[in-house]
């Protein structure tokens, strides 16, 4: 059974309808059946469940006297191999009155006037971007540049980098379109003045996928089976919405409605909260600020994080529940962000069904790989762009096959030995959490992958959810905005 493309729930009739129910009592609960407090209830959809989270697990002992440079060296070497092989299948073959170009594989070795094609790293030197003499300046007493929503300006260039050298790019080559990170080939010529004039230009495009079997997800008569994916609850908001909250709660523990929202809400078979759980406004102005002008924030409350255990043991009473960190929540602020510690959640992590997961997250529910962050890799890209289309820039991240491409130089990470976020494989579903509005497409790779790409909206500011159908795909806005 289809939804409508939202749906958005009657203030006046919701509130009669809270005031017939009770929440769910605590309780053990399976991922294959679960029975409410009132009996409403009877039966929750079932799913197989792998998680794929351990590469974003800091297991080794986090040295931070380490240089990031081994990150970017490690990129490279993983992806360049991938680059160059589409590079060599579309440039190798001599064009229309040119001969065919050949491979530079260091670019210290580029000639003048020789038409060749190259691998490397990209790097925007962008003025607006904050700098370490922003911080000298402070400590002088001096006015620093207020922090910006966007680093661009005229001034912005462009350069590919190896372990041998840079070079800056010129010609036909969309700088505002990419990020610092970027593993890319170019195909052009260097000129006299050093630069290279770029003719044509790739990356390494969707890494390949797992085979997906929609027959065995099929559930006959029943609703297909749905992920509901919520993102920015931030509780301790001073203008949050508690209705929303508590109308939230109750639909995903089947409290709500009638007949139609009750079977809805048995079929998610699993919920992830991706992100900003809690609020706290001096963290969030500290968030605002470049790295090296942010302060220790105060401490949450006691009662937030209590009403905030108190909800999700609730739902996770009815429905496994997957919690991510966020950049708000009281964890490492650094990616990749480690799972909220159990002591935040007395009551909720009594529960099997419940557990907090890292960001990036990474699972498979119903043979369905689902990928996601709570952000920040779009929230830093958008930085780099001129527009605002982040559909766009989550698309990006898969064609460059990165999860967090301007990371470390824009977005702090661990020094690791190894570059976790670089995609082997592409998901089925991939989504970005804590953003303005509800968006979705889908990404058609060229050996047959198709990505269900998501923007999951702040539940805050927009009293939104989202419901996956793990059959089709297809993915369904959920309103309980209660304040006209």
């Amino acid at each position: 059974m289809q939804m409508d493309t939202s749906t958005s729930y009657d203030a006046g009739l919701l509130a009669s309808l809270l005031s017939q129910h009770h929440p769910a009592q605590q309780a053990s609960a399976s991922s294959s059946s679960s029975d409410t407090a009132n009996g409403q209830l009877e039966r929750r959809a079932e799913a197989s469940y792998a998680s794929f989270n351990e590469r974003f697990q800091v297991t080794q002992q986090r040295l931070f006297e380490r240089q990031y440079s081994h990150i970017y060296f490690d990129r490279l070497h993983a992806l360049k191999p991938i680059v160059l092989k589409r590079a060599q299948d579309r440039w190798t073959k001599p064009a229309a009155g040119l001969p065919a170009p050949s491979f530079v594989n260091q670019l210290v070795h580029l000639e003048i006037g020789r038409r060749c094609f190259a691998v490397g790293t990209l790097y925007k030197e962008m003025t607006l971007k904050p700098s370490i003499l922003k911080e000298i300046a402070e400590e002088r007493d001096l006015v620093p540049q207020p922090p910006r929503a966007r680093y661009t300006s005229d001034d912005d260039f462009i350069v590919l980098e190896d372990s041998s050298g840079r070079v800056r790019l010129g010609g036909n080559f969309p700088s505002s379109e990419l990020v610092t990170g970027d593993v890319v080939a170019v195909l052009g010529t260097e000129q006299s003045g050093g630069e290279f004039v770029v003719e044509e230009w790739l990356m390494a495009g969707p890494a390949p996928q797992p085979a997906l079997d929609t027959a065995s997800r099929m559930r006959g008569d029943e609703l297909d089976p749905h992920v509901a994916i919520v993102s920015g609850l931030e509780l301790g908001k001073s203008d949050q919405d508690p209705l929303a909250l508590e109308l939230l709660s109750e639909f995903l523990c089947g409290n709500l409605g009638g007949e139609l929202n009750k079977d809805l809400a048995a079929s998610v078979v699993r919920v992830v909260v991706a992100g900003n759980s809690l609020f706290n406004q001096k963290e969030l102005e500290e968030a605002s600020k470049p790295k090296y002008m942010a302060r220790n924030a105060v401490s949450l409350g006691l009662q937030t994080t209590q009403q905030l255990d108190s909800i999700l043991s609730n739902i996770a009473s009815t429905c496994p529940v997957d919690v991510m960190s966020g950049p708000l929540d009281p964890t490492n602020h650094i990616l990749p962000q480690q799972p909220l510690h159990r002591c935040l959640f007395p009551r909720a992590y009594a529960l099997q069904t419940f557990q907090t997961v890292p960001n990036p997250y990474h699972v498979a529910v119903d043979g369905v790989h689902i990928m996601g962050t709570s952000g920040q890799p779009i929230d830093d890209m958008i930085k780099f762009q001129i527009g605002d289309d982040r559909l766009a820039l989550l698309e990006h991240t898969l064609q460059g096959r990165h999860l967090a491409p301007t990371a470390p130089d824009t977005l702090a990470c661990f020094p690791l030995n190894a570059d976790p976020f670089i995609l082997e494989s592409s998901p089925h579903v991939y989504f970005a959490a804590n953003q303005p509005e509800f968006a979705t497409s889908v990404l058609k790779g060229e050996d047959g992958q198709s990505v269900r790409l998501v923007l999951i909206p702040t539940f805050s500011t927009t009293q939104t959810i989202v419901l996956l159908n793990l059959v089709t795909l297809e993915c369904t806005p959920v309103c309980f905005r209660t304040i006209p």
